[in-house]
């Protein structure tokens, strides 16, 4: 028998029996919540919400809007600029991509994270290509 003390959050440890835990959490020091559940303000667990896709949506679509834009403003200009420009817009996608591939990688770390990141984390995976 283990017995651990509730240094987090006490809402998240209510008392009582060993194992007892607020709603929706479990593991040691009532650290985790289940399995499809997210943390709330109380110190309990509620079931996810899907609000977490919504930023990565609009960053998303921000992103690929931006870099329309700045190849659109490569091509509109002189010879002479447009080869530093095409370069520039290239770097700044492949920049892009490697945050984005290291981001994918953090979130495969066994961290809890909170709600919105964690959903972000999760789809930021697509971009390792380890389908």
């Amino acid at each position: 028998v283990w017995v651990y003390k509730c240094f987090t959050d006490k809402l998240r440890c209510p008392g009582g029996l060993l194992g007892t835990c607020a709603k929706g959490r479990t593991g040691p020091q009532c650290g985790m919540c289940m399995a499809g559940w997210e943390p709330s303000t109380n110190g309990e667990c509620q079931p996810c919400s899907s609000s977490g896709a919504v930023p990565f949506i609009i960053v998303a679509s921000a992103a690929a809007v931006l870099m329309c834009a700045a190849y659109r403003l490569a091509t509109t200009e002189g010879v002479a600029k447009r080869s530093h420009s095409l370069v520039l817009v290239a770097l700044s996608g492949s920049q892009l991509v490697s945050v984005v591939q290291t981001l994918g990688a953090v979130g495969l770390m066994s961290i809890p994270w909170p709600s919105p990141l964690s959903g972000l984390l999760v789809a930021l995976q697509v971009l390792n290509f380890n389908l």
